[in-house]
């Protein structure tokens, strides 16, 4: 499967700190999965949430998830390449590139 990552929005400060799309096999897309650095400095990623808004079920569940440990890793890792890119790009143009909208692209390519 083939898994590219897209850094839609840099977020600097606070934990946030990118929104990206995920496309798999250039068929399927997943928008605003978000980059967040953990309180013990690890990073990780989010899958796009939905709120329930039902009485009984109040909280946030994620719309869509990988089904293995194995594809989360491969997403993650293809969204952390885009982020570290675009981190690049934007320190080597000394603030001139466009904070609010990424072009960094990110190959998987599973063996």
């Amino acid at each position: 499967m083939q898994i590219r990552a897209r850094i839609k929005k840099l977020l600097p400060g606070g934990p946030k700190k990118a929104v990206a799309d995920v496309i798999l096999d250039d068929v399927f897309v997943i928008h605003n999965v978000t980059v967040i650095d953990g309180k013990t400095g690890k990073r990780f990623i989010l899958m796009p949430p939905v709120d329930s808004r039902m009485k009984w079920n109040r909280h946030k569940r994620d719309v869509c998830h990988p089904l293995n440990n194995e594809l989360r890793m491969q997403i993650q890792q293809a969204v952390f390449g885009a982020y570290e890119e675009e981190i690049a790009a934007f320190l080597k143009n000394a603030g001139k590139a466009n904070i609010e909208k990424g072009g960094s692209d990110t190959d998987v390519q599973e063996n």
